[in-house]
């Protein structure tokens, strides 16, 4: 998993997780829910991220397809 800003910095590069890891559950694991990683920050995610916005507070939540 990869965290990066929008002018493409990386800023969080996970460890490598073997076979049918899901990436919420990677993100859930690597930053416990309810805690406020992302609260000023706008999160763009890929649909493999849905019901994010009932774990973590953000500004906004934007899905990409």
């Amino acid at each position: 998993m990869i965290i990066s800003t929008k002018d493409k910095k990386i800023r969080y590069l996970s460890t490598v997780y073997v076979g049918k890891a899901h990436d919420y559950s990677i993100l859930k694991e690597e930053f416990l829910p309810h805690q406020p990683w992302f609260e000023n920050l706008e999160v763009r995610l890929d649909l493999g991220y849905q019901g994010f916005e009932k774990d973590y507070k953000c500004k906004k939540t934007l899905y990409s397809t």
